[in-house]
């Protein structure tokens, strides 16, 4: 979540021919499906959170109005969803208490067929998170936390995997203001389980501006944390079944105002740390960190090969197994020529290696879309969030599904023939990523011959 209070050359050939070799491995990612809402209204940054478990796709829209609809400005918002795998939307789901300013899908995550969805907004920030059946769409429980204050922000951070869902409330003030905490929930019943803290909680630690989970390993960012510099930021590693604080993850090169933290994500033992205002080559690029969880040593720090002023690459991260995803809202993709386009990207890397494998655009990106602002990976499916995403003459947002089993990747339009129409999009992307078949982050006569050898019909 891009959360209100922060601020806003190329590889060798033989580089390069690593990064393809190593996409082969991992599959190729490829775009299969636009999602938006079906009663879109302008500004209603859909595709500000997204999640994606099995064939199972949530897209949180935080400024829908539907509590108020004659109030443009109500922002009590909803989340959808999606069967990822024919696009279809299947439920839209809003609180049953819903209210103007409750930004319900600040963030969202769906794990089998449990939803959970965050309202940090909701009773003057005090905040309320809830859990939803994905097959029919009912919310089952609204989970509040045990000690809750006006602007605490539950709910600015959510995540559930199995049985248990862990919460973000980036504004506890235990510690001192905006100190943060996490808190842990039993998902079938609704039972709070345990509050996290950092055991070395400062005011101003955002701590819960994100977290992840893993089996029994949960992540928590915490962006103001200054032990490296002042908002230099850092992420904290527990044990869920306790609540034991196992590890505290700060970047080997970090420095003041990365905001190291803003994104976490943890897959089986790996935690992948995003810090989007890194100075990589220029300001505020961004990169995003591996760790071994069960160490907490920090194994590689990733960057985008083609690293560009105010990127904010890491402010979105996402693992799964071996496969990486890293937002870059503010990349310049559609228009490289615009210093300020900020059509944005995503980067997919893997994990065991730290290699950049490929450059995901959106078929249809344009400026000012912030492709990337959310990202998720799960199997074979990933989410990327696009909230100022354009239908029309108007700025919903959209939301994007990848796939690694799109066998047809130089199908742009969907339709499932390789014909003129894929052609000329191609061409309109030339020297830039929305037109990347074979996965090397840019569009060049390589693609051109790969879409002309599977002309016609996809297999």
């Amino acid at each position: 979540m891009l959360h209100e209070r922060q601020t806003r050359w190329t590889r060798s050939a033989a580089a390069a021919l690593c990064l393809m070799m190593s996409g082969a491995a991992l599959g190729q990612w490829s775009q299969i499906h636009r999602l938006t809402a079906d009663d879109a209204e302008d500004l209603d940054f859909f595709g500000s959170s997204v999640s994606v478990s099995g064939a199972i796709a949530v897209v949180g829209a935080r400024l829908d109005d539907d509590a108020c609809p004659d109030n443009p400005y109500c922002d009590s918002g909803a989340a959808y969803v999606f069967d990822a795998t024919t696009g279809e939307q299947l439920h839209k789901l809003t609180a049953d208490d819903a209210e103007g300013g409750d930004w319900f899908g600040s963030s969202v995550c769906v794990s089998g067929d449990i939803i959970v969805v965050g309202a940090c907004g909701d009773n003057v920030a005090t905040g309320c998170a809830y859990v939803f059946d994905s097959t029919t769409g009912e919310q089952l429980h609204a989970l509040l936390a045990n000690d809750g204050a006006v602007e605490d922000w539950f709910g600015a951070s959510v995540f559930v995997s199995g049985n248990i869902i862990v919460i973000g409330a980036d504004s506890d003030d235990d510690a001192g203001a905006y100190s943060g905490a996490a808190y842990v929930f039993d998902a079938t019943t609704g039972e709070q389980l345990h509050k996290l803290t950092a055991v070395d909680a400062s005011l101003g630690d955002f701590f819960g501006v994100s977290v992840s989970l893993s089996a029994n390993t949960i992540a928590v960012g915490a962006t103001g944390d200054d032990q490296a510099g002042e908002n230099a930021g850092a992420a904290y590693v527990f044990d869920a079944t306790t609540g034991e604080q196992l590890h505290k993850l700060t970047a080997v090169d970090g420095e003041e105002d990365d905001w190291f933290g803003a994104s976490v994500s943890v897959s089986g033992s790996t935690v992948v740390v995003g810090a989007h205002c890194d100075d990589h080559e220029v300001t505020d690029a961004g990169a995003a960190y591996v760790f071994d969880a069960t160490t907490g040593e920090q194994l590689y720090k990733l960057t985008a090969h083609d690293p560009e002023l105010e990127d904010y690459f890491g402010l979105s991260v996402a693992i799964h197994g071996d496969t990486v995803v890293v937002g870059a809202l503010y990349d310049d993709a559609a228009w490289p020529e615009d210093p300020v386009c900020d059509s944005g990207a995503a980067y997919v890397f893997d994990a065991s290696t730290g290699q950049q494998i490929k450059k995901l655009t959106a078929n249809d990106g344009a400026c000012g879309d912030y492709f990337g602002l959310s990202v998720f990976v799960r199997g074979e499916f990933m989410a990327i969030g696009a909230p100022w995403g354009d239908v029309e003459e108007y700025e919903p947002g959209a939301a994007y599904i990848f796939s690694t089993s799109n066998s047809c990747p130089a199908d742009f339009d969907g339709n499932g023939v390789v014909n003129t129409a894929d052609l000329l999009h191609l061409l309109g992307c030339w020297a830039t990523g929305c037109g990347d078949v074979n996965g090397d982050g840019t569009t060049n006569t390589a693609d051109l011959l790969e879409l002309l050898g599977a002309w016609g019909e996809c297999p």
